[in-house]
């Protein structure tokens, strides 16, 4: 019986032993402290009953409680060659507990071991050698002042308190041997506690790690930075994913282990990835001074990076000058939870503050759900097992970023194909434009600063103008109801015209809920969520999902549906809510009528885009569907309009819904950015609307829009520095890189007109009446 910690490393090392054949005949049996509480009676007493030896390793009050209780009933369980209690509660160890009568079961060779040793005795030595006290410290004490209690139990308890692999290990070959195995072990050996530094199957120095898994024809090289807890409890499939999707893609990976929100994370990181070994300073005031080994980062560790060095470390990436991504694995989401919630985290347990708010602070971004926790029964051991579960696909969307964003930094600026997004919303010719930017004079200066800069620009404008003249001729979106404006942009020179057969490959591709909500709906989308939800046991966050979700899809209602539309949208949410909270399909049956009450109203967008390629800038031309993507391409550089976010109709409140699924149209723009323009997609300005569409809040899925639409494209995106709510938007459901541009300058004025009655009145009121006469004053006043 063990903790988790212990479950994890103990099935290991055991699934270990009986890979030998010699062994065929052993069994072990591996508990948990949280299995033996769920446990009923019976079972506990069948496997003491069964067992040959029964080692309780670290024992819990509740196990305690358990165990003390059984042998009240059946002392006769403890009668075997080996029943031994290593470590009990230590804070139940006093002379009066039931701790010390519980340990007083200790059995080798069918002889009770502590009968001629006092209470105090047995306090004395479960106090000096808990676990967690320096070895060094137990190691003396056993030695000078336990040899009463006898070599076997001393040994036993000396492989406890070191506590690794190779020792626990030992210890279960070293009871095989006192159960009358003939097979080899060795005795408790410390080499010390290594508590940061290179780990993959074990502890690497760098030139060690270099020579055993650097493949030379790798030319680029990322760091991996993790917590040590996760060595000793053996959580490492989720780093060893990652390690080993970025090794496919032609990577070498130094993966380092630190404490977590500890100051040796920054002396790991410059030891491992530079050439400034242990000067730590030196590499901090003189980074030109030294080589940098990694060519990209993985922060994989909750909080800051290093603890009380926390603005060091950030200096280090500074100096480094390399993407440092966020890799968030949780210990209490399971995948499932994660993928089901809306906001991808909990609030509960300040979850955005401690995985990513404070990584932001240190530059650190694109955070990326990994992997969450499971725990599932060992079939050799029958040990309940706590461990992170990959998310393979968001791990496969990681690495591809970053290596798009390694190759941003690699790639000649000749070479670079980029796109440069603008807004026009509402879509027409007077609608080009950014919140307090000049996007148009902003747009003409980063295609001159780019031509300066190396990267391939042609036929550039020769003034703002022109530019002007150009962007509204060719680089507008249309609406449905001009269609002869559609076909005009359509034959425009520079004007792109997408097949429709491409995209809809690339569309077939996605995942089926992506296809879905597109083409059938938000009513259809949610609905496969709540099933969902329902088939994984997971409904803590129905009833607040459809809350959130009832209140945007009634906010787009046209004025003349709404009483009928709200009417179907009440029973929609409340059999969905009853499906969630009973299970009965009986509920989503009866949501299926109400449903196709729905659809029959036929209001436009919210029941979905229909199939591709929809109806929304389309054009045939000799018998083929195109996409029109209006814009400009001036060489390597593409400039155009983000594409509109649906049809017309309140468009403020689609602008920042997150219920209804985005157009082909938009998905095919978005689509031909991605394939064409890959290098990067550069955002003028406040705001775009990807970052706004359906999706978790944070630490999106591969299948979520935001995903979706920029997949492994880097994003750079000037935001307003007055817009700190929305830019956050940008940077955590866009994956942008955000550089930040000053609002308008402001000066005082003075006032003119009604302004300056409207003055004289507000202060004659507040000079001469009292707080009882101002509200009937100033009414009749402005009236």
């Amino acid at each position: 019986i063990s903790d988790t910690t212990g479950n994890n490393l103990f099935d290991n090392v055991a699934c270990e032993i009986l890979e030998d054949s010699s062994f065929s005949n052993v069994k072990f049996n591996i508990r948990s402290g949280d299995q033996i509480k769920s446990m009923d009676e019976e079972e506990i007493y069948d496997l003491m009953n069964s067992c040959d030896a029964f080692i309780g390793q670290w024992v819990s009050s509740n196990v305690d409680a358990v165990l003390t209780s059984l042998l009240g009933k059946y002392p006769d369980l403890s009668n075997k060659k080996l029943f031994l209690i290593l470590e009990p509660p230590s804070g139940n160890v006093n002379s009066e507990s039931s701790s010390i009568g519980l340990v007083r079961n200790n059995t080798i060779d069918y002889q009770k071991i502590f009968s001629g040793l006092s209470n105090e005795d047995l306090v004395n030595y479960f106090k000096n050698t808990k676990r967690g006290t320096a070895y060094d410290s137990v190691y003396d004490y056993i030695s000078n002042n336990a040899t009463s209690f006898g070599e076997i139990f001393n040994n036993l308890v000396l492989y406890k308190d070191i506590n690794d692999k190779s020792n626990l290990k030992n210890e279960l070959l070293y009871v095989l041997n006192i159960l009358g195995h003939d097979c080899g072990f060795e005795a408790p050996n410390f080499t010390g506690i290594q508590s940061s530094g290179i780990f993959r199957d074990r502890w690497y120095s760098l030139d060690e790690y270099i020579s055993t898994f650097f493949n030379s024809s790798n030319k680029r090289t990322v760091g991996i930075l993790e917590s040590t807890m996760y060595i000793q409890s053996q959580q490492l499939d989720v780093v060893n994913e990652i390690t080993e999707s970025l090794e496919s893609m032609g990577y070498n990976v130094i993966p380092i282990y630190a404490a977590a929100g500890n100051a040796e994370q920054l002396n790991v990181m410059v030891q491992y990835w530079t050439s400034a070994g242990s000067n730590i300073s030196g590499f901090l005031e003189n980074p030109l001074d030294f080589e940098i080994y990694v060519d990209a980062i993985v922060s994989m560790v909750a909080y800051g990076v290093g603890g009380e060095n926390f603005t060091n470390a950030t200096t280090f990436f500074e100096n480094v000058n390399v993407p440092v991504f966020r890799a968030v694995h949780s210990d209490y989401l399971t995948n499932a939870q994660w993928e089901l919630s809306p906001t991808g985290l909990t609030t509960t347990k300040s979850d955005k503050w401690w995985h990513i708010t404070i990584s932001e602070s240190q530059g650190i971004f694109d955070a990326t759900f990994v992997g969450g926790v499971d725990s599932f029964i060992s079939n050799k051991t029958g040990a309940m097992l706590k461990t992170f579960v990959p998310v393979g696909e968001n791990i496969e969307l990681l690495a591809n970023r970053l290596d798009s964003w390694v190759d941003l930094q690699y790639t000649p600026n000749i070479d670079k194909m980029i796109s440069i997004i603008y807004y026009n919303y509402p879509p027409g010719k007077q609608n080009i434009g950014a919140s307090y930017l000049d996007a148009i004079t902003s747009v003409y200066n980063m295609l001159y600063t780019l031509n300066d800069a190396g990267y391939n620009l042609t036929d550039l404008p020769n003034n703002v103008s022109e530019l002007e003249d150009m962007m509204i001729a060719c680089g507008i979106n249309v609406a449905n109801w001009a269609p002869g404006e559609i076909e005009k942009l359509a034959n425009r020179s520079g004007v792109t015209l997408l097949p429709v057969e491409e995209y809809r490959q690339w569309f077939d591709s996605l995942d089926d809920i992506v296809k879905l909500q597109v083409s059938e709906g938000p009513v259809a989308y949610i609905s496969e969520i709540v099933k969902k939800s329902v088939s994984l046991n997971y409904t803590d966050e129905v009833n607040s999902m459809l809350d959130d979700w009832y209140g945007q899809i009634k906010s787009l209602l046209p004025e003349n549906q709404t009483a009928v539309a709200i009417n179907c949208l009440d029973k929609i949410v409340n059999s969905l809510k009853l499906y969630a909270n009973t299970s009965s399909y009986d509920y989503y049956e009866e949501f299926l009528g109400y449903y196709a009450e729905f659809k029959d109203l036929g209001i436009a967008g919210l029941n979905g885009w229909g199939e591709a390629p929809g109806n929304i800038m389309i054009v045939n031309r000799e018998g083929i569907d195109y996409f029109v993507i209006p814009g400009l391409t001036f060489g390597n550089v593409f400039i155009g309009p983000e594409p509109q976010r649906g049809w017309e109709a309140d468009i403020e409140n689609l602008y920042h819904c997150t219920a209804v699924a985005p157009t082909h149209q938009y998905l095919a723009a978005y689509y031909y950015m991605q394939t064409r323009y890959s290098n990067a997609m550069v955002f003028v300005g406040r705001h775009a609307t990807h970052e706004w569409l359906s999706g978790k809040e944070v630490l999106l899925s591969y299948n979520d829009y935001g995903s979706v639409v920029v997949g492994d494209v880097p994003q750079v995106y000037f935001y307003i520095t007055d817009g700190l709510a929305e830019a956050i938007q940008a940077k955590r459901r866009g994956f942008a890189v955000l550089i930040s541009h000053l609002d308008s300058p402001k000066s005082f004025t003075h006032l003119y007109g009604n302004l300056t009655v409207l003055a004289n009145l507000l202060e004659e009121y507040e000079i001469n009446h009292n707080s009882i006469n101002r509200d009937m004053d100033l009414e009749e006043n402005l009236s």
